[in-house]
């Protein structure tokens, strides 16, 4: 890459060579104005983002954006030459301003494109005017280095960046923990009341269950209390129904036996007759009224 001056005659002068131009007066205030447009010029905003890199630069269109207006400003006119060779594939531009009788070059930025395409040509060229730009005025424009395509560096896309994985949660050291108390069983539901029944329910047969077709006199007291609890745990079956009183009576039945049957086992036995001892010998051998 050069930074050199080349004259229209194809002569070469050093970069920074202040002429007056043809059949004009030297302007006295040249470098005194350049002076107060470049004082008037800020960084260039970084409007752009390398898709290979992924960093940030400033785009021509937004260097130009603060030297031109400047540069206007106090009365100069910013010129860009170009010098191109379609066959070596090499691109040069010249950025120089003029203000009055006088013209200031800033030399020329010579590089090679990394395709000798128009494409190519074209990314080369665009990326020569913005770093003669930024040179000739000494604009902060940078954290770029997207000049990648033009000089020939190899392009690499980054690596995809991995969400941070979320730490695992600390286990904390097992804990021996006494023998758990068996759980209470649940109270169990006080059963319903039979209904008042004068004297002894009346018998009826079983229609369901093992006794099915057996008197309920006749089934073990155990099963009728069975029957009757699930008969009265349950009542949304037949209260209601046609068949609830009938139920509620099968129900006495059964609490009936089995309270009979608790109190006979409540009850002991009264005790048998003993036989009277047997009568002593000789006991009646003096009474005349004992017949023989």
């Amino acid at each position: 890459m050069e930074a050199t001056t080349q004259g229209n005659n194809g002569g070469r002068r050093p970069a920074g060579d202040v002429r007056p131009v043809p059949d004009n007066e030297p302007d006295a205030d040249f470098d005194a104005a350049l002076g107060h447009a470049q004082a008037e010029m800020e960084s260039a905003a970084l409007d752009r983002t390398n898709p290979h890199f992924g960093n940030r630069y400033a785009t021509l269109a937004s260097i130009l954006a603060v030297c031109k207006p400047a540069l206007n400003k106090h009365g100069f006119v910013l010129l860009q030459r170009s010098d191109t060779d379609p066959v070596a594939g090499t691109i040069g531009i010249e950025t120089a301003v003029r203000r009055g009788g006088m013209e200031l070059s800033f030399g020329w930025v010579r590089l090679k494109a990394q395709q000798n395409t128009p494409q190519g040509i074209g990314s080369a060229d665009t990326y020569a005017r913005r770093y003669s730009l930024q040179t000739a005025f000494a604009i902060a424009a940078e954290d770029d280095d997207d000049g990648e395509v033009a000089e020939g560096r190899k392009t690499q896309t980054p690596p995809a960046r991995q969400a941070a994985k979320p730490a695992a949660p600390s286990v904390p050291a097992a804990t021996v923990l006494p023998p758990r108390a068996p759980s209470p069983a649940p109270a169990r539901a006080a059963k319903p009341a039979a209904p008042p029944t004068a004297g002894e329910p009346p018998d009826f047969v079983m229609q369901v269950g093992k006794h099915k077709g057996c008197k309920a006199s006749e089934v073990p007291v155990g099963y009728l209390e069975w029957y009757a609890d699930a008969k009265s745990n349950d009542p949304s079956k037949w209260e209601g129904k046609a068949w609830e009183q009938r139920t509620r009576d099968e129900i006495a039945f059964c609490r009936y036996r089995a309270a009979r049957h608790a109190e006979e086992k409540a009850t002991p036995a009264p005790a048998a007759d003993e036989p009277p001892p047997p009568d002593a010998p000789g006991e009646f051998d003096d009474d005349p009224n004992v017949p023989f």
